[in-house]
């Protein structure tokens, strides 16, 4: 594909094409991140106290986002 990712199409219908499937797709893997990281803290959460490190605190899993997370490069870097 030539254009690789960029909009260069100079009709506005083109480009709200290509938007709303990228909008499309990053909501797709923001949901699952956000699915996977509440399913690793519910596992966290549930382990004896013994078997834990450190206990998993609300204030810590409010600071959790899912656009920080390696699989979503929002930034194209």
């Amino acid at each position: 594909m030539a254009s690789a990712g960029r909009l260069c199409r100079r009709t506005g219908s083109g480009q709200e094409h290509r938007l709303g499937a990228l909008g499309l797709v990053l909501n797709a893997a923001v949901l699952w991140t956000t699915r996977h990281l509440d399913a690793a803290v519910e596992t966290l959460r549930a382990l004896p106290a013994d078997e834990r490190e450190q206990d998993v605190l609300d204030e810590d899993v409010g600071r959790l986002s899912p656009l920080r997370h390696a699989n979503l490069n929002v930034l194209v870097r």
